[in-house]
């Protein structure tokens, strides 16, 4: 069993992943991030529910160098909620994202805390779309386990768990992407990763 740490604490202090005590495939993968997002253009899709969810990330990569941060969102309550902010707000859902963007029209595009929100049998084609758009690299991050498996409300049904208890061999049918699990399942900061960098940043 690995280290208890958490990876999200590492990260959005600013520390020194390689002597955190994580495993190496985060390592691995955040010296990746951490280049690829320089000097880049990010789309995160999701702007979550509460302040903190809405601004965190998009602090987190500023300070990694993005020099540019957009969100996608469904629910018309978040985009009433966090429009005339910072970030601009482009409504779509993350399975037809295609339709919404052109072309390399991000350098990155993060789905984090989203795979749990589709089903199964829709990751492989969402998956290639979001890869299809983008000039550097996509990276999602899903609970590892059934912790937050009764989230969502009956306000915003997007919210909901459509794959309650994931685990890294969900992914399998994802082509292009690598994926691996950081903490223990069924714990509040265990998560699923996956990412692709393309060029010089794979």
């Amino acid at each position: 069993m690995e280290t208890k740490v958490d990876w999200f604490e590492c990260v959005r202090k600013n520390k020194d992943i390689e002597s955190s005590g994580l495993n190496n495939d985060f390592i691995y993968f955040f010296d990746k991030f951490r280049k690829a997002v320089a000097d880049s253009s990010i789309l995160l899709v999701g702007t979550g529910s509460t302040e903190l969810m809405f601004t965190e990330w998009p602090r987190i990569l500023k300070v990694l160098g993005a020099k540019n941060i957009t969100y996608l969102e469904l629910f018309d309550g978040y985009i009433s909620k966090f429009s005339n902010r910072e970030y601009k707000i482009v409504k779509g859902d993350v399975k037809k994202i295609d339709e919404y963007f052109e072309k390399n029209k991000f350098d990155i595009v993060c789905w984090f805390h989203g795979p749990e929100h589709i089903k199964q049998k829709e990751m492989p084609q969402t998956f290639s779309k979001i890869k299809g758009l983008v000039s550097k690299g996509l990276v999602s991050i899903c609970p590892f386990g059934s912790y937050y498996a009764d989230a969502g409300t009956e306000e915003n049904v997007y919210e909901l768990h459509l794959q309650p208890d994931m685990v890294v061999s969900d992914f399998d049918s994802v082509v292009g992407l690598d994926f691996f699990s950081v903490g223990e399942k069924d714990t509040a900061d265990a998560v699923i990763i996956g990412y692709y960098f393309g060029g010089i940043y794979g």
